[in-house]
């Protein structure tokens, strides 16, 4: 008798993609990490030209965003069946956030947008469960 694989996710020739998300999510999580330490530390380091808030309120979102996605980008690479929403909602977020710090940082900004948008790509495309097995 065998037994099922308690794997839930295959591992195929895309699954480079999931690979590169989650390694993605975890480094912009600890940018943003440092970002938002920066931020509250070295507060003439930035400037301080948000559309709302003032920067140490964005310091704090981002740490707590840096975190998160930190989290999301580890569980991605663990495979875990909710870490692929949880990693969509984490990078669409972030995309959304680094809206309103462009003024601050604009190439920074765009340029996180960018593979933002690379990783929505990989976990909304390339995301493949695995076969049933008897």
């Amino acid at each position: 008798m065998t037994q099922p694989s308690t794997s839930v996710f295959a591992t195929t020739r895309t699954s480079g993609w999931i690979v590169f998300a989650g390694v993605m999510i975890a480094v912009t999580g600890g940018l943003n990490t440092v970002d938002g330490l920066i931020g509250l530390y070295r507060t003439r380091y930035f400037a301080d030209r948000f559309v709302i808030g003032n920067l140490r309120d964005w310091a704090w979102v981002f740490v707590a965003l840096g975190v998160l996605q930190i989290v999301a980008g580890l569980s991605i690479l663990s495979r875990q069946g909710w870490a692929r929403w949880f990693g969509l909602a984490m990078v669409s977020i972030n995309a959304f956030l680094q809206l309103y710090a462009i003024q601050s940082y604009p190439f920074y900004a765009i340029l996180i947008i960018a593979y933002d948008i690379a990783v929505f790509y990989a976990l909304s495309v390339r995301w493949q469960k695995k076969a049933a097995s008897s």
